[in-house]
């Protein structure tokens, strides 16, 4: 047993990451620096490589620690050593390669240091589309890690369900927390626009200030708003953003509207080639990533997730944040938890651009709620900050116990 009294409140947090670039678990991650930093706990940001739009946002939530590694395989060493010599109170892993890796550095080091690996995205569907050997490979090594782990969290309930039917062995030592999403920044956007119309600000060309042709003499009346269905995230097979035009374009057959969809990716040349086909290219707009994406979404008429899979969707929960109307496949395993079986939100299948079509319609022509608003409190720094505290202290007591 350990000599000494119990455990005290662990006081600095590792938090391991491949990279600092622009993706959902990163920007995640750095939610939950801020969370741990206002309960007045110091955090170490370990990184593979401290490279990435994020890296000027990671410094400022704390000490970056750069391994300095082209691949996270070679991170296993240079991690162990970062164990022995700082010794946190729990290091949380992101990103299912950075839970094995975290894991194996762990039980190199043999430091005690409790190790957290987190799930986003059930593994078995994130690497449906690799060759079998590939995946028989990355699974056997996951399901290692979460074995080796001292917890395992997963990120939505649905995402828990799977892993515990997948890993029967870590179901005393699985838990839920959901992703910091609901940040103050995010907050104050939706406050901004409460109660306000900005669909010709939610596009990037939209013709601000527009008049109708009047008759001489007459005052010139503004154009009515052309609605605008924003969608967001990589230009990514599994987005499935070409079901997300196809039914834009069953829509405009019958009515005016434009189509956004935030982000960059490697199928932008297969989208903007379907606009063409479809002849909508006028009023499809790829804009690429862009810093004021909350403030777009928030003006948005709609918001439209396409995905053929997802774990917890950030930009879904922002934009019930902000209280976009939301069209949303039901798509395995996160949509339907976040919008309460489809009360908050429009559920429509997977690659059904009519069904999707029909969706978007209906929410045009719906007006906004004013009242049952969803309780987003678990989608909080604070929340999950406390969630991981909490994780973290119960690994240092059963180890104290052990």
């Amino acid at each position: 047993m350990t000599r000494g009294g119990p455990p005290s409140r662990p006081r600095r947090i590792a938090l391991f990451l491949p990279n600092l670039e622009g993706g959902g678990a990163e920007r995640v991650t750095l939610n939950l620096a801020a969370g741990l930093r206002a309960e007045g706990v110091e955090v170490e940001l370990v990184v593979g490589s401290a490279t990435g739009v994020f890296a000027d946002s990671a410094r400022e939530q704390g000490r970056v620690v750069d391994l300095n590694v082209e691949s996270l395989r070679w991170s296993i060493g240079p991690l162990a050593r970062y164990l022995r010599r700082s010794k946190p109170d729990g290091i949380i892993a992101a990103i299912y390669h950075a839970n094995v890796a975290a894991v194996a550095a762990k039980l190199i080091a043999r430091t005690g240091v409790p190790v957290v690996a987190t799930v986003h995205t059930p593994l078995r569907l994130a690497l449906q589309n690799e060759p079998a050997m590939l995946r028989w490979v990355k699974l056997r090594a996951d399901y290692s890690a979460y074995r080796h782990a001292d917890a395992v969290v997963a990120v939505s309930q649905s995402v828990a369900d799977v892993v515990a039917n997948e890993v029967p062995a870590i179901a005393g030592k699985l838990f839920v927390i959901h992703n910091p999403v609901v940040t103050d920044e995010l907050l104050s956007v939706a406050a901004q626009s409460a109660g306000e119309s900005h669909a010709a600000d939610a596009t990037s060309d939209a013709a601000p200030g527009a008049t109708a042709v009047s008759a001489p003499g007459a005052t010139a009346a503004p154009a009515p708003a052309v609605p605008v269905i924003m969608g967001a995230g990589r230009l990514a097979p599994e987005k499935d953003f070409a079901t997300l035009i196809r039914a834009f374009a069953i829509l405009r057959r019958t009515r005016s509207a434009r189509l956004v969809i935030l982000g960059e990716g490697d199928e932008r040349s297969s989208l903007e080639l379907l606009s063409r086909q479809a002849g909508v290219q006028d009023d499809v707009d790829l804009p690429g990533f862009k810093a004021d994406a909350l403030a777009r979404i928030a003006a948005a008429d709609v918001f439209a997730l396409s995905s053929v899979r997802e774990a917890l969707p950030t930009v879904l929960i922002e934009a019930l944040a902000l209280g976009t109307p939301i069209v949303s496949t039901d798509c395995p395993v996160g949509p339907r938890e976040i919008l309460a079986d489809g009360r908050y939100g429009l559920l429509v299948p997977v690659g059904d651009p009519e069904a999707m079509a029909t969706a978007l319609r209906q929410a045009l022509d719906e007006t906004r709620p004013t009242g049952d608003r969803p309780d987003l409190t678990r989608y909080t720094p604070r929340a999950a900050a406390h969630a991981y505290l909490r994780v973290i202290e119960g690994c240092r007591e059963w180890a104290f116990r052990a």
